[in-house]
Order: structure tokens, then sequence, then C-alpha cells
């Protein structure tokens, strides 16, 4: 491992049955959850559980107002926890790394967020109250489509340099993460194409910036004399500098037997620099794992 990086990212799983099934099975005892931590406290690698009464007991009643019969009665029961967090958003507790020149993302754990609702019935925002699907082994593989359940793709964009120094875990020789992937992409080991298009680009292309969709700058000619007597055309030559932005896309799967959620990064996009008012956004470089 040569680079790695915490990288928190959220998601929804609306639609899957996921949040239904993994609470359901939750509420019976079959898996565990733990109170929430922080990414690097002092306290991660020590786990404090939490069963579902626990959690009942902590939120705030939630109870649905049912009205039946002619008369209209009132009744109220207590929603399940499936059916308050049947619309929540997870957050991932996520590391992505750099591994033999493919990078990889190692997902920790999942917090489904609910809102924090006062006995007053005030809405102050959504809170993390659980934690399951713990994942201590960061090499954990993939198992084969039928032992998976495929909850969908999500997609994290952010500047390579915008990653807080206390959420670096490893920079081999202070290079980002553009800067480590960059020898595996000038040597051929990653396969690169022009944006979404299925025309691969050579490394002699990348380098030179002479692929499609590459940007062309007008340089002035002079004689020898100096004077001015027009121009040509040229590519940018391209480096691991030339890029500053980064998009990656990632699957999500997650494996019952084990209880751990998994992800596969299939490719990501890297987007150039804009060297002043005149350079253009030209479309981006794909990069195929």
């Amino acid at each position: 491992m040569v680079w790695a990086a915490y990288a928190n990212d959220t998601a929804s799983f609306t639609g899957t049955g996921f949040t239904e099934k993994l609470f359901v099975a939750y509420e019976r005892g079959k898996i565990r959850g733990i109170i929430p931590l922080e990414n690097g406290t002092a306290g991660e690698d020590r786990l404090l559980y939490r069963n579902a009464k626990e959690l009942e007991h902590l939120l705030a009643p939630g109870a649905d107002t049912l009205y039946t019969g002619e008369a209209m009665e009132i009744q109220t029961k207590t929603a399940k926890l499936s059916e308050r967090f049947a619309n929540a958003v997870f957050e991932l507790y996520r590391i992505l790394y750099i591994r033999n020149g493919i990078l990889r993302s190692y997902i920790t754990r999942i917090s489904p967020k609910t809102t924090l609702v006062t006995s007053n019935g005030i809405a102050l925002g959504l809170l993390e109250s659980v934690s399951f699907a713990v994942n201590k082994k960061y090499r954990a593989k993939l198992r084969s489509a039928g032992k998976m359940n495929y909850l969908g793709k999500i997609t994290s964009t952010f500047v390579a340099d915008s990653i807080p120094a206390q959420q670096r875990l490893k920079e081999t020789f202070g290079r980002n993460i553009i800067e480590t992937l960059w020898p595996h992409v000038i040597s051929g080991k990653i396969s690169v194409y022009a944006g979404t298009g299925k025309e691969k680009i050579t490394p002699a292309q990348l380098s030179a910036g002479n692929y499609p969709g590459a940007e062309l700058i007008q340089v002035p000619v002079y004689d020898s004399t100096g004077d001015l007597i027009g121009n040509r055309s040229m590519y940018y030559e391209l480096n691991a500098g030339s890029f500053d932005k980064i998009s990656i896309t990632e699957e999500i799967y997650y494996d019952v037997k084990r209880n751990i959620v998994l992800s596969k990064i299939p490719e990501l996009l890297l987007y150039k620099k804009l060297f002043g008012p005149n350079s253009v956004d030209m479309q981006p470089i794909r990069l195929v794992f």
C-alpha cells in the first residue's frame, strides 16, 4: 500500500430492500450494531455494542397515528426500527487506498442516519445512532454474484489536494492520489480512454496530449530576426500535475453471510486543470481498472 486516506461518503439504498432486511435482522438479533465511532478516534478499535431495544429507547417514540372504525377511533402504535429507517441515508466509513497500482475501497462500517427530534417535536438534524457491517479485514474479497447483494453505484468527486492532512493515512514521497497512480498509467498497466468513449489512449498519446477531445493551443512562431510570422497548433503535454479533480465510480455490495459491505472501483475520471482565462475544460480521461 503506497497511498491511503479516509474518504467517507453517503449513499441511499432505497428500492433495493436492503435497509428493511438489515433492520429486521437487527431486531431479531441476527446481526449486531455498534455505537457509532469517528474515524481516527482513540476508541475506534474498541467496539461498544448496542442492541435494538437500546436503540428504540434512545430514539424519540416515533409513533404513527391510525384512524379506524366509524367513530374514527384514534389508535397509536410505535413504528418498528425497519419502518423508521426505511428511507435512511447511510454514512459509508471508507478508506481509499492504492495497492499494486490499483485504486481500491475499504468500507469499515456503515451508519444509517435518522432525524433527531426533541420531546417537543422539533427536528434538530440527522443523527447516527448505530453502525453495522463492521469489517476488520481491509483485503476482504468480493465473492460470487449469487452470494452478494448488489446495492448500486456511488460517485465521489473531489480535488486531489483537498483531502485534509488529518485524513491522509499514507502518502509515499508526498504524492497525492493522482501522482501515485500516474506511473501505472504511463506504463500502460491501467487502461485509459477519452471521456466515455471506447477508443483507447496509448501512453505515448497521453504524454503528448494528443488524443480525441484534447485541447489544442496556439503557439506563436518567430523568424530568425525575432519577428512574428504566424502561429502553429500544439497539444498540451500531460503529466500527473496536469490534473486536479478526480471522480470515482464505485459499485457497492452487501455480503449477507459475513455481514460486511464491500465495493469495487471499475473506473475513475481525471479532469485537467484550467490554466488562465483562455483555457477550456476538455473532456476528462477515464482510467479503467
